[in-house]
């Protein structure tokens, strides 16, 4: 080695990243066993600029590697060093140094379709479809397209599938699916292998599905893992399901409520009845009616006055179906409320509508009439939420109170008048908030300024 490349090389270990990257940059396309592992080392660089700058050479390193792999010796080990150092770059966090990372290996696979060396990497490229990271594992199938790779198993073909993201619920895929399940980073990937592992039915996926609901860390992976186990499992699930009651997040709890009811487990009752206590929701007491333990009848008795109208209905039909008369007292007390509440929302409406009336009524004066009046329409079907908060009663009424107090005409008395009628109520008109519009004057001050908000 020359004194000028061994200078060059003492800056590896410079404090100065740009003189690091500089010295990367020469190493581009050096063939030496000791080169490539240099660039190697510097593609892990605490620098994301040196990083990207080290996928780079190691690139042009590999292109020409490829083509001279039978004139040097220990080529073949160092294409096999660059390309296990790029996948594990597509994993990056910088993402300008993952698209190096493909676009370097995209460069040494072309190399190797030109060259008829694909053998060379098809090997570890397959072998990354199992790849923890989904970015990887797509970046991989991509790549295996490029230089004709074919599956040679069905298994392959599985894993194949997984990683270009097209989900599938056959004997091939569990082994892929597995691997997502038990491995993956991404919590939507894993959530989506234990519902798939479910589907499947395949025994092999018990003990990871088990190990999912007990100690993933998410509470969705947790959650799909519950309905996994109790489609594969049966009554072997009954033990983890029943502890996954206690588990610290809800919807987890919901769904191992419903397995062990599916599975027709008779010693949850005590633990759903524990859950009840704790919870009070609606899926707990049907759990507990169609497992039909009369034991479950004071629990579930508690729940008809509830604050929740679906957990008192619940509890309602469940009593029902245990066979306990106050079942059916509370679902007849629970359609007379439904009725009230029907009636009350129709007035609500027609308030609506009414005062939808007015406003277009005061537009006579307003020219073009039809401007104003579809403006309002439209604000009507944009606003959603607004929408609802715009027309509600209180704030309509307020409106016609202020609308009244500024523009005192027999239109605007009889407006307001009429609009109490039609809500059924007699306010204290003296308690109302009023409002101040500047910029506008009388009732168009009102009906404008509640339009804009």
């Amino acid at each position: 080695m020359g004194w000028l490349a061994e200078h060059r090389l003492k800056s590896l270990h410079s404090t100065d990243a740009g003189k690091r990257a500089h010295v990367v940059a020469w190493l581009g396309g050096k063939l030496e066993p000791e080169r490539v592992v240099l660039l190697v080392e510097s593609a892990d660089d605490a620098e994301k600029a040196v990083r990207a700058q080290a996928i780079r050479s190691l690139a042009t390193s590999g292109e020409r590697l490829v083509w001279r792999v039978e004139q040097r010796e220990g080529a073949a080990g160092s294409v096999d060093a660059i390309v296990e150092r790029l996948l594990a770059s597509v994993d990056d966090e910088a993402i300008d140094v993952r698209i190096e990372a493909v676009r370097a290996l995209e460069r040494i696979a072309s190399a190797a379709v030109d060259c008829g060396r694909t053998g060379l990497i098809d090997a570890k490229l397959a072998a990354r479809l199992l790849d923890p990271s989904e970015e990887v594992r797509w970046q991989v199938s991509a790549l295996l397209e490029k230089i004709s790779w074919v599956p040679q198993s069905d298994e392959e073909q599985g894993a194949l599938d997984i990683a270009q993201r097209r989900w599938q619920a056959t004997e091939a895929h569990v082994p892929a699916l597995l691997n997502v399940l038990t491995a993956d980073r991404s919590y939507y990937a894993r959530t989506h292998a234990a519902s798939l592992l479910g589907k499947a039915g395949d025994l092999r996926a018990f003990e990871p599905l088990r190990a999912a609901l007990l100690g993933d860390v998410d509470d969705r992976v947790r959650a799909a893992a519950a309905g996994a186990l109790g489609l594969i499992g049966g009554r072997r699930a009954v033990p983890d399901l029943i502890a996954a009651l206690e588990d610290g997040d809800f919807i987890v709890r919901n769904r191992a409520a419903v397995d062990l009811a599916e599975l027709e487990a008779g010693e949850a009752v005590d633990p759903l009845i524990a859950l009840l206590g704790r919870d009070k929701n609606s899926t707990a007491v049907l759990a507990l009616a169609r497992l039909g333990d009369k034991r479950a009848v004071p629990a579930i008795a508690l729940l008809l006055d509830d604050e929740n109208k679906d957990v008192r209905r619940s509890a309602a039909e469940a009593l029902e179906r245990l066979g306990d008369s106050r079942g059916a007292e509370a679902l007849a007390l629970e359609q007379q409320r439904e009725e009230a509440l029907a009636a009350e929302q129709q007035r609500g409406k027609a308030a609506r509508s009414d005062l939808l009336g007015l406003i277009i009524l005061f537009s006579r004066d307003f020219e073009p009439r039809e401007t104003f009046v579809n403006s309002i329409l439209d604000r009507m079907q944009a606003r959603g939420r607004a929408y609802r908060s715009w027309m509600a009663p209180d704030t309509a009424l307020r409106v016609m109170t202020n609308a009244n107090a500024q523009d005192p005409s027999a239109i605007a008395a009889t407006g307001l008048i009429g609009f109490r009628s039609l809500l059924g109520i007699e306010p204290d008109l003296d308690k109302l908030e009023y409002a101040t519009f500047e910029g506008s004057d009388g009732i168009w001050g009102s009906i404008l300024s509640l339009w804009r908000t």
